[in-house]
């Protein structure tokens, strides 16, 4: 496989207009709000799924631009992932595209890629001047990071302000399917801030080259081409105080679900994660010329997200599940619709090429078979209209291990898909491993945590009320510190006046996400007395009392 590097070009295009808009939805869906976690960890922009992005939930592409056709989800498809840390926006996306054609009249024309970002999420129909950005990635772009002067879909000469485009890092890697890429975008060029709760409008394009021109327009949220000049057709995204790192993150249920196969409310404290790798080994296929992607149909053929949690009693797993054919009765279980887990109670991750053995007595893999009337009250299967669920509890006697918050395992699952009963299994599909032989090797699974309550907002770092706090110390000499919360994001000032009403001291004057903040005062150059302290968002105003004695 062959890695460099591409171009990218920006575009902002023209209508001063500034908005607020605020998220409430603590979960994505088609009307709301895709919630994508922070790390501690800054993945290595290589165009390789680094271990964090796994704790990652997949943005799964589906939406074709009006007006075109493909021929099938090997022409054009494509997931991506978003992770943030207090500096930069990092995006990986992994892409099908059959043919690498990137000869084209116009760059836009060219395979590649479109991110489009409205940082106040203002949704005006037209680009305005502050924050509304088009960044393009071409894939036959010179790797020396040459980048175009020219704007696309404005006249002129690009604006060289205010997008700032010093410090995008980013990777392209050619594959099997198509190409990887991985983004970084310091949070200061797209006129954001790191803070839990930021919500920003957002979108995807792939573009597709098959024939010296563009044949395809493939997209995250819309169906119309016209993201690069209407902000208002971009999707939801916030970023999520939860925190997530090599080791993936099993939520403490605050709450025991009801094990029925429906996602209920106990299920809240539980973020999302996905799939991420198909098994490529074709140990049962007898001419040995099968590629596992010839049995998907397309990516809701063999494709889950799932959650875990933990209690005292029992370890939780909820998978959602796109298959396109269920339930098919043949041969063993290992062969049918079906979901298998693998743990390592102590993770010492015992390698089977080393002594021939692999599993030891921490060491488990569980299977349970898909069917609409289980015999085993500690499972449960409902069917959706993309595929089916699978929710289970598993008794720690059948892991051997005592379950405590901290405590680092061994992970991996895999679903088995049957299509079709001529054959003996259709497909694999997997959180972590790509190996078929995780049944007798605990080397190849993941890495997981056992945490304390999540939740998709996660550690609750998002303030839920409009509030000023008293400062402390009180009194205070010189310096003093001052607690306040914002529910939306909205332009705030927090301003200090003396006993006569006059402006002593401006401590904060913009845009603020919802979240709750500190500021210091330091007073060494005003005289002891008393001083009001006056917090403003525009349509309320917060007023507190403190006193300075020298």
């Amino acid at each position: 496989m062959k890695r460099t590097t591409i171009g990218f070009v920006v575009t902002i295009l023209a209508v001063a207009f500034f908005g607020l808009f605020n998220t409430v939805s603590a979960t994505f869906d088609a009307d709301s709000t895709y919630w994508f976690p922070k790390t501690d960890i800054a993945p290595v922009i290589d165009g390789e799924l680094d271990p964090v992005w796994y704790g990652v939930h997949n943005l799964t592409m589906t939406k074709l631009v009006t007006g075109y056709t493909v021929d099938d989800w090997f022409d054009i498809w494509g997931s991506c992932k978003l992770l943030w840390d207090d500096a930069n926006l990092y995006i990986f996306l992994t892409t099908h595209d059959d043919v690498n054609q990137p000869e084209a009249t116009n760059t836009y024309e060219q395979d590649g890629a479109e991110f489009y970002f409205d940082a106040d999420n203002s949704k005006m129909e037209t680009y305005d001047t502050l924050d509304d950005i088009q960044i393009r990635f071409n894939t036959d772009w010179v790797p020396d990071g040459v980048k175009p002067e020219t704007g696309f879909g404005t006249t002129g000469e690009w604006p060289s302000a205010p997008f700032d485009r010093t410090g995008i890092n980013w990777a392209f890697l050619m594959t099997d399917l198509g190409y990887q890429l991985e983004i970084c975008i310091p949070l200061v060029n797209l006129q954001m801030e790191g803070v839990p709760g930021w919500d920003f409008g957002f979108d995807i394009q792939m573009n597709d080259n098959d024939d010296a021109a563009r044949t395809a327009e493939w997209k995250w949220w819309s169906t119309s081409g016209n993201s690069w000049q209407n902000p208002s057709l971009f999707g939801n995204v916030a970023m999520s105080g939860f925190v997530t790192g090599e080791a993936t993150v099993v939520a403490k249920a605050q709450a025991a679900p009801e094990i029925d196969g429906i996602l209920d409310a106990a299920w809240e404290v539980a973020p999302d994660y996905s799939s991420n790798t198909y098994v490529t080994s074709n140990a049962y296929v007898p001419d040995e010329t099968w590629s596992v992607y010839e049995r998907v149909d397309d990516w809701n053929d063999m494709d889950f997200d799932f959650r875990v949690m933990w209690d005292t009693d029992f370890f939780y797993f909820f998978a959602n599940v796109r298959d396109d054919m269920i339930g098919i009765e043949v041969g063993g279980d290992w062969e049918k619709d079906s979901f298998e887990l693998y743990f390592d109670g102590d993770n010492s991750k015992n390698d089977y090429t080393n002594d021939g053995v692999g599993y030891d007595s921490n060491d488990k893999q569980l299977r349970r078979v898909y069917t609409d009337a289980p015999t085993d009250a500690n499972y449960a299967c409902d069917v959706t209209d993309m595929g089916w669920t699978m929710e289970w509890q598993i008794p720690y006697a059948d892991l051997g291990w005592v379950p405590e918050e901290g405590l680092v395992i061994g992970f991996d699952i895999q679903f088995n898909d049957q299509d079709d009963p001529a054959l003996v299994r259709s497909g694999m599909a997997r959180w972590w491993g790509s190996d078929n032989n995780s049944w007798l090797d605990a080397s190849m699974f993941g890495t997981m945590v056992l945490g304390g309550p999540v939740g998709v907002k996660e550690n609750d770092a998002v303030a839920t009320t409009y509030k000023l706090a008293q400062n402390y110390p009180n009194p205070f000499n010189p310096s003093t510190t001052i607690a306040y919360s914002v529910a939306s994001r909205g332009n705030v000032t927090l301003t200090v006046y003396d006993m006569l009403g006059k402006e002593v001291a401006n401590l904060v004057n913009e845009v603020k996400a919802a979240g709750e903040y500190t500021v210091n005062f330091n007073a060494g150059n005003l005289p002891s007395g008393v001083y009001f302290y006056k917090l403003n968002n525009g349509s309320q105003v917060l007023t507190q009392k403190m006193m300075l004695i020298k």
